[in-house]
Formats: structure tokens, C-alpha cells, sequence
């Protein structure tokens, strides 16, 4: 497999993965609030793969003290989930992707979002300018997902490489 092969599968895969973390992370609030009756509110495009629509606010028909942090325990759980899963198939780098979905939620949702008991953004995120640098740097989470997969996509394909090395 070539190197744009290995690059284009990796940023799809990081991208898809990004993408539904938002519907997880939604449905989070659902499984949380204990309500089977719930509607998405906002949809935007997501920035990796604009032809895809992703959920921003969820309105469950019953809220509890959990509907707030159900996105954030879902996605956190659900990345610790796999770390678990691939304790002997992956090497440490594994744990990277509970750290960037916890900096994401962290920042982006619970800090400077409103899945906090405010229900809003919280007063020192407004013109905050260290806290404005790390909104921005969310938008390196998809990034980073990306180079992750072209790491262990290309594992799979080591020999494939080591013969093109031999050959130039």
C-alpha cells in the first residue's frame, strides 16, 4: 500500500471517528437523562468532512443531575473501553485516545459548552484569551486522530514499506 493510500485511509477513518464522537457524545446526554424521547436541536457541518451533519445540543424529555455530564462519562468511558480492548494488540500510544477525547470534552464541552451546571458557557472562558488559543487548538483533535491511524495503518503494511525502502 502507497504512502497516499495509507495518508487518505488515515484521515477517513480519523475523520468518520471525529464525526460520530459528536453523535456518541449526544447520545451520552440521552442514555443519561433516562428518557427515551429526545430531539437534536442544532446541526453543523463537521469541519473534516463537510458533507457530514453533526448534533449540537440535545433536548431529552426528562433531564437529571447526569444529563449534563452524560456526554462527556460516554465518550470518556467508551475511549477507555478501547483501551482496554486493545491492551495487547497496540502499543502505548493506545492511551492517546482517551487523553485528546478527554481535552476535547474537557474544554470544549464542559468548560467553554453547556454541559456544565451552568448550562452555559462559564465566565472566564468569555474573552479569555488562553482559553480562546485552546478552543482553537480543538480543531487539532481530528489532526492527531489522523496521524494516530496512519501510525497503525502503516504497522499493518510495515513489510510493504520496508521492500519500497529497499528499492529506492
Amino acid at each position: 500500500m502507497c504512502f497516499f493510500s495509507i495518508i487518505t485511509v488515515s484521515y477517513i477513518l480519523a475523520s468518520l471517528t471525529y464525526c460520530g464522537s459528536f453523535y456518541l457524545h449526544e447520545f451520552g446526554h440521552v442514555i443519561f437523562s433516562f428518557s427515551p424521547k429526545f430531539e437534536f436541536s442544532n446541526y453543523v457541518s463537521c469541519s473534516p468532512l463537510p458533507i457530514f451533519s453533526i448534533p449540537q445540543q440535545t433536548i431529552p424529555a426528562i433531564k437529571t443531575a447526569l444529563t449534563p455530564f452524560g456526554g462527556t462519562i460516554l465518550i470518556i468511558g467508551l475511549a477507555l473501553i478501547f483501551v482496554w480492548l486493545t491492551r495487547k494488540k497496540l502499543d502505548r500510544s493506545r492511551w492517546l485516545i482517551p487523553l485528546i477525547f478527554g481535552y476535547h470534552e474537557f474544554i470544549g464541552n464542559f468548560l467553554c459548552g453547556t454541559d456544565n451546571l451552568k448550562g452555559g458557557t462559564l465566565d472566564f472562558c468569555i474573552n479569555n484569551p488562553f482559553i480562546n488559543f485552546l478552543k482553537i487548538k480543538l480543531w487539532i483533535v481530528p489532526l492527531i486522530l489522523w496521524l494516530i491511524f496512519a501510525y497503525w495503518i502503516s504497522g499493518f503494511f510495515k513489510k510493504q514499506i520496508e521492500v519500497i525502502r529497499k528499492i529506492n
